[in-house]
């Protein structure tokens, strides 16, 4: 769904009834994320689908380039708003590549108190500069994206997900629950605490 120049999703088969909104993979996303160069799904959808890729650059202009933050929050309250969605993800591609952007994001949940918001992230200095404002309301969870080795140095006072390789097995804590693959039975991940992990399978 398309508006005021902004491109929503309204689910698919994992999220099924999940709204999301997502910009450009690697453009966006931690110049040293290794899942850049071995694994990013986003990167192939981008590349298959002419529709995916349009949707997701003029999301990536209008904000990185455009500076267009309050009209997103507004687009996006919107969209909400007409689909009575009470699950939202940021970024099922790419990632929080400033402050304004994640700031916006908060905007977004604040003025949505009935709804849980989600996001992940590898961006690691963004999301912990914002969670120290202390701008990031309760219905909004911002789990931090592991991927082997590649971890943030506070990983285990944050919601933490890791990519499970079957080679790695050391890196990804006993904790760490399996993702069952259906965001709108299971939700844990929106309420994933402080110290809390699951472990996805790499795509």
């Amino acid at each position: 769904m398309r508006i005021k120049g902004f491109s929503f999703s309204e689910g698919n088969s994992k999220m099924h009834r999940v709204g999301s909104f997502s910009v450009l993979p690697i453009t966006t996303c931690a110049k040293d994320s290794p899942c850049a160069k071995d694994g990013c799904y986003a990167c192939k959808m981008v590349r298959i689908y002419p529709s995916v890729r349009k949707a997701y650059t003029d999301n990536t202009v209008a904000l990185m380039q455009d500076h267009r933050y309050s009209e997103f929050v507004k687009a996006c309250d919107l969209f909400i708003d007409m689909n009575e969605y009470r699950l939202f993800r940021f970024n099922v591609s790419g990632d929080f590549f400033n402050t304004d952007y994640l700031l916006a994001c908060c905007e977004i949940a604040k003025h949505n108190p009935e709804t849980k918001f989600l996001a992940f992230t590898k961006q690691f200095e963004v999301a912990n500069t914002v969670i120290a404002m202390g701008e990031v309301p309760s219905n909004f969870n911002i789990v931090f994206s592991g991927w082997n080795d590649f971890l943030p140095k506070n990983a285990s006072s944050v919601p933490m997900a890791y990519m499970d390789d079957g080679k790695h097995a050391d890196l990804v804590p006993d904790y760490a629950i399996k993702c069952d693959g259906n965001c709108q039975k299971c939700k844990k991940c929106f309420n994933l605490k402080n110290g809390e992990a699951v472990k996805f399978a790499k795509h």
